[in-house]
């Protein structure tokens, strides 16, 4: 009886020595679990900067040949680009469609700020409001009355009818796509894309110039931005989809429309092989960016 009352008191004594370092591992793998370290995504092999680009045999605008190089197995990057409020990435892309040429842009982003945020615009960035911009937006959350996808060509709003309004620190996929017989705005959620079709954008004027993450008309983005790419064709809603279905490592399709790729893996490079690398300002890239990407 003894022995079994010192063994018993042995173990009452471990446990009050121990306990809170008990209690300590079992809070810090709480968070770790919730910040998302032991999903299969934050697990995941990553891609490296500049592990995958499009290879021009004839040299930058040429449109023969063209092949993906590198590891191109829609890999999650490694980095994402992060946006403070006061950041932006301009790249200068001299066949940057204008007026009603046809135009695709897709980007995955998320944001943490009020709406009232630009992902990208380009046209007249002297902007004067309706009637005399000639500037291109798309952005969220400024005229469509909630947090739905938008663009705003020369004041012509289109939202694009995700089923709610997007979240905060939630990753989505969105696309536009604009041509002589008007616009559509795509939204990714749950793995399927929702758009909506508006007016003709025909007195965007070009200046050949591409801003992420800012608008002369003060909608700026906190939030995360990665894989733009700009096509100077009107991808189809099936190309959208397979894009989309890609996920945020996806690699670009439809090579020979291809004028621009930013990956943000950790540099504002083009990738497309035009090189037109983009002016990061005020940009940082993090690896801890899984915890609200969910692939389509």
């Amino acid at each position: 009886m003894r022995l079994k009352n010192r063994k018993m008191q042995s173990a009452m004594e471990y446990l009050a020595t121990y306990s809170w370092a008990i209690l300590f591992i079992v809070v810090a793998l709480g968070v770790m679990y919730y910040l998302g370290f032991f999903s299969s995504q934050a697990s995941s092999i990553r891609a490296q900067p500049g592990s995958c680009s499009v290879y021009r045999p004839n040299g930058a605008g040429s449109t023969s040949y063209l092949t993906l190089a590198g590891s191109c197995g829609n890999q999650l990057p490694q980095y994402v680009a992060l946006f403070n409020g006061n950041s932006h990435i301009l790249a200068s892309i001299p066949y940057l469609p204008s007026g009603s040429e046809p135009v695709t842009v897709t980007v995955w982003f998320y944001y943490e700020n009020t709406p009232n945020i630009m992902l990208l615009s380009y046209g007249n960035t002297s902007y004067h409001g309706c009637g005399d911009g000639n500037y291109y937006s798309f952005r969220i959350g400024v005229d469509c009355g909630s947090t739905y996808i938008e663009s705003d060509p020369w004041c012509s709003q289109t939202c694009a009818p995700t089923p709610a309004p997007l979240a905060k620190g939630t990753w989505y996929f969105a696309a536009l796509i604009s041509n002589s017989t008007g616009q559509t705005i795509y939204g990714g959620v749950d793995g399927k894309l929702y758009g909506k079709t508006g007016g003709v954008p025909s007195n965007i004027l070009s200046t050949g110039q591409l801003v992420i993450g800012m608008g002369s008309d003060g909608s700026n983005l906190v939030g995360g931005v990665s894989n733009v790419q700009v096509y100077n064709a009107t991808l189809t809603e099936s190309e959208l989809q397979s894009l989309y279905s890609e996920g945020i490592g996806g690699a670009p399709i439809n090579l020979q429309n291809l004028i621009a790729w930013y990956p943000l893996n950790g540099d504002a490079n083009d990738y497309s092989g035009n090189q037109q690398n983009g002016a990061p300002f005020n940009i940082t890239y993090s690896s801890a960016w899984t915890s609200g990407y969910n692939a389509p």
